[in-house]
Formats: structure tokens, sequence, C-alpha cells
């Protein structure tokens, strides 16, 4: 039988607990200087089953669908992860996409729950009144009155519910840019993106740890493996505040290797 998603990844959290899983670039304290915050795997496991729990808790069972519509952070990522572990089902979407092919996005993939950071809320408002059913949204910052705050998700003291998911499962939905018409949803399962890692599990580096970044977006199948593959091998992934400045972040990040999109 083969791997999930979740099989490929804890074996990393059970070996590399106390080493570095990803990096996030965040303002230093008193300043408006960035740099890189770790978070090591097993913090980064308990964030992903805090987030599993919420989302559980928020009524989504297996099969069905979370949108994510932000401008980078950590929380695509988190989502990814805890999705994984509970059957459900991510769908990236790019938050500069023109209006018909976002609300098409939305609507054909029907989404139960949508994650939005600012940006994606005052995106989603624009397109809003072209969806004949809206999902319910949670807010990753700052408040609005139809929004989930992100840390009533994320922050749950709940257990991860025991859910049987299959390498055949459904693990994301990746659309297309819609350049010859309205996107294409390709589905992504647990045995399709583990073969993905697995293919180039040796490719750039069989020296341990190695500090990865993430320089493809999350609605790229090239952003996805770049999430998967490095955690999967236990080492450092660093993230970019956002798609627009991955330039200004990999001259911090400087790092050792990265998968281009």
């Amino acid at each position: 039988m083969g791997q999930t998603l979740r099989d490929l990844l804890d074996h990393s959290f059970a070996t590399c607990a106390e080493q570095t899983a990803i990096r996030e670039l965040k303002p230093v304290e008193g300043s408006r200087t960035l740099s890189y915050q770790p978070v090591t795997y097993a913090e980064l496991k308990s964030r992903r089953d805090q987030l599993a729990a919420g989302l559980a808790a928020q009524g989504l069972t297996k099969g069905q669908r979370v949108g994510i519509l932000t401008d980078g952070g950590s929380e695509p990522l988190l989502i990814f992860l805890a999705t994984d572990c509970i059957g459900g089902s991510a769908v990236p979407l790019c938050i500069q996409s023109p209006d018909e092919a976002l609300a098409h996005s939305i609507a054909h993939s029907a989404v139960e729950l949508l994650v939005v950071d600012r940006k994606g809320y005052e995106r989603f408002d624009t397109i809003r009144e072209h969806l004949d059913k809206t999902p319910q949204i949670a807010l990753t910052e700052g408040e609005a009155e139809d929004a989930i705050p992100w840390e009533e998700l994320a922050e749950s003291s709940a257990a991860v519910p025991e859910v049987e998911v299959l390498p055949e499962d459904e693990s994301k939905i990746l659309y297309t840019s819609g350049s010859t018409g309205l996107p294409k949803g390709v589905i992504q399962t647990h045995a399709n993106i583990v073969a993905n890692v697995e293919e180039v599990w040796d490719l750039i580096s069989k020296r341990e740890p190695l500090r990865m970044f993430k320089s493809a977006p999350d609605y790229h199948s090239m952003g996805i493996l770049n999430i998967y593959y490095p955690l999967a091998k236990g080492w450092i992934l660093d993230l970019a505040r956002s798609p627009a400045r991955v330039r200004r972040a990999i001259r911090r990040s400087e790092p050792e290797g990265f998968l281009p999109g």
C-alpha cells in the first residue's frame, strides 16, 4: 500500500522534532527590519494538528474542500498539512486572477471554507456578488463580522479526529490560468504528490540538512512540491512573505537550493 502525505511527513516529525522545519520572514520587534524566525518540526506538527482539529470542529469532513486566497504567509502551508490529516482537499487560488476566473474557480470547486488574509478578503468582496453560494470565510488577520477568526481554527485544543485517508484520495485542486477560457481544475491525489516527491528525492543534494527556499506560489504544482519535498527530507524551508516579494526574501534567505516554478 502506498503512502499518504501525512505518512510522508510524519517520518520527519518523528525523526527531526527539534530541528528547524520552516522559517518565516517576520518584522523584528520594535523595528521595521525583517528577519527569518525558525519553527521546529515539533512546533509545525503541533500547529498542523491544532488546525486539523479546528477545521474538523468547524464541520469539515472527508472530501470537502478549503479554498486559500492569501498573499503568502505560512497559513497556506498549514492548511495543506491539516487537510491532509482529515481527508480534506486544499484549493489554493491566485489573488491576481481576473474576477470571472476567480469566481469560477471558487464556485466550481465548491469550497466549504475560504481562508483569506486582509488582501484576500478585499479581493473576495469584489466577486462575492457573482457567486450563487458564498463559502464560510476564515480571516487570518484582523476582524470581519462575516468571518471566523483564524485563531478559532488554529488554536483548537481538541484531538485530531481519526479519518481513514487513502493514497488515491484527493489532496489538492489546482486551477489553470484561464488564458484560453475559464480555468480548469486539476486534481492532485496524495499518491500523485508523493510520487512527485520521490521522483526528485536526490535531485538537489544527498546532504543533510539543506536549506531550501519556496520560490513558486501555492497555486502552481511546483509550489506544492516546494513544500512537501524539503519537509519530507527533514530539511529547512524558508517562506517568502508574498509571491510579489520573492526576490527580496531570497536575498535574506541565502538558500542552498530551490525548485524553480
